[in-house]
């Protein structure tokens, strides 16, 4: 499918029609409403709060360029340019001037397919993203990292978007051995791990949901592997423990398809050495959680999980979503 817009000059006056073209994309909801935004010149820019009397000065406050507007911060900003030369989009961009971001996005769909424009929309929000943590958290990231942040960001949408009935059908076929709900008043952590052998590099992914099935939070972030699969399955339960300590405050079941090191958690067995101090502060974690189950489930209940460990080896960084992050993340899951 293409995208078709008609000619405007001002995004301000694009038709409902037009506007679909942002709203079909297959990116997660908050990132098209951050394009609709950008496009309508809504963003929080210097030049936007300059002219609100919010700031004393309309500078960049990345490149120091008097006048940020949205095509600036998003487009011709000096870090934003870096983030363009390594994409696909480079030539398409440089003989663009000052405009609205609608015209932009609409001269990319001239020349390219409608997953290349969702990946333009993708790209701008991390942009932004990564503008936003140098204003307020003081971090200057590689350039390389809101390229993996947008594709990772896509690639995870595109894996939990599944249609409702294939998802049924995987249900009724697997009735006996699909992710089932925790208790009322519980929320459930699943825990995955996946290897890279040739990188040496293994991705871990967490993901909480609560007794009705909705999401609650989910993480991802690489680390080294250690020639131990069972020690990297440890490390995925010891990510999941944290992220369920930090937003969750009733009682939690852990799920891992890892039984080696559940049952050494559990002090079925005895610790590996290599395991000795994770499976410890696992248990230290545990004690300071006044209700908690630790479950072994098999691989097939624990798809999402896994494919969100599959991603982080793609990601090479900390990600982690809270709340409405990614609200089809559980049913699409499920």
């Amino acid at each position: 499918m293409s995208l078709k817009f008609k000619d405007q000059p001002s995004s301000s006056t694009a038709s409902p029609t037009e506007w679909n073209a942002i709203w079909k994309l297959e990116i997660p909801e908050k990132v098209k409403v951050f394009m609709w935004r950008a496009a309508q010149d809504l963003l929080p820019t210097a030049g936007n709060l300059w002219k609100r009397k919010a700031l004393h000065d309309p500078w960049c406050p990345r490149c120091g360029k008097k006048g940020e507007n949205v095509f600036h911060a998003l487009i011709k900003c000096k870090f934003s340019q870096k983030v363009w030369n390594q994409t696909k989009f480079k030539e398409d961009l440089e003989g663009m001037e000052n405009q609205d971001m609608f015209t932009a996005m609409k001269a990319i769909a001239e020349k390219r397919n409608t997953r290349d424009v969702a990946l333009f929309v993708s790209l701008c929000w991390a942009i932004w993203h990564s503008r936003n943590l140098f204003i307020f958290e003081r971090r200057k990231e590689d350039p390389r990292l809101p390229v993996a942040r947008a594709e990772a960001t896509m690639e995870v949408y595109r894996k939990v978007k599944v249609p409702q009935m294939q998802a049924e059908s995987r249900q009724k076929s697997n009735n006996e051995q699909t992710w089932k709900p925790p208790p009322e008043g519980y929320v459930k952590v699943n825990t995955d791990a996946a290897i890279y052998m040739e990188e040496q590099k293994v991705g871990l992914g967490i993901i909480i949901r609560d007794s009705k099935g909705d999401f609650v939070a989910a993480a991802m972030k690489t680390s080294k592997f250690i020639d131990n699969i069972a020690y990297a399955e440890a490390e995925a339960i010891h990510l999941g423990m944290n992220v369920a300590e930090a937003v969750a405050s009733g009682p939690v079941i852990v799920e891992s398809d890892c039984s080696e090191v559940v049952n050494q958690i559990l002090g079925r067995t005895g610790s590996n050495l290599e395991l000795l101090w994770i499976i410890s502060d696992i248990q230290k974690q545990m004690q300071r959680v006044k209700d908690i189950k630790m479950l072994f489930t098999p691989r097939i209940c624990n798809g999402a999980a896994h494919d969100l460990a599959k991603m982080a080896l793609k990601v090479n960084d900390y990600v982690q979503w809270v709340g409405t992050c990614l609200p089809h993340l559980l049913y699409l899951f499920s």
